[in-house]
Order: structure tokens, then sequence, then C-alpha cells
């Protein structure tokens, strides 16, 4: 049993993986089953039931802000406010207003 949820987290590492390569070749422009935009500027990538928040950055590089597994429908509130946080304080670190 072990040996097949390693197999499992293995494949759903590697999806991530794929979709952060896909977002870093083609930007935003991908399917709404990739990506999609949440609120002000986090966005979502879509592998599977598993999500990772990022926003764009200076306009030359995506910050990844944080992973989390979606279990209902619907992204949960608190979970686009932290990634507004981690936003705000990537920008603080950089030296600048968010």
């Amino acid at each position: 049993m072990k040996s097949e949820t390693n197999k499992d987290a293995r494949i759903q590492y590697n999806q991530i993986l794929f979709y952060i390569d896909l977002l870093a070749k083609n930007g935003t422009n991908l399917p709404a089953n990739i990506t999609k935009h949440l609120e002000e500027d986090i966005w979502e990538l879509r592998p599977r039931n598993n999500r990772v928040f990022y926003f764009y950055y200076d306009e030359s590089q995506y910050v990844l802000l944080h992973h989390f597994r979606k279990k209902s429908q619907k992204t949960p509130k608190r979970e686009i406010t932290r990634a507004k946080a981690e936003r705000d304080d990537y920008i603080r670190q950089k030296g600048e207003e968010p």
C-alpha cells in the first residue's frame, strides 16, 4: 500500500512540475483547466485536485506562493487570503509597497 501512495505522490509531483513548466513557457495564455485568475493579481495552477497559487512580478517572473490539495468545488477564501498575504510579504521583502 505504501508504494502505491508513493507512486501517487510522484505522479502528482510530476504533474505539478509539468504545469509550472507550461506556465514558464506560455504565461497565463493557457486553458482554464490549467490556470485560472482568482482575484486581483492572484492566479492558480490547477493540476487535478492540487492548486498552486502564483502572481506575476516585475514584468519578468512568476512567483509561486503556496500549494494545497483542493477538497471542495470552490477554492476556499482562506487560501486566497493566504496567497495575498504571501504576495504582499514577497513584495515588501523586495523593498516595495504592496
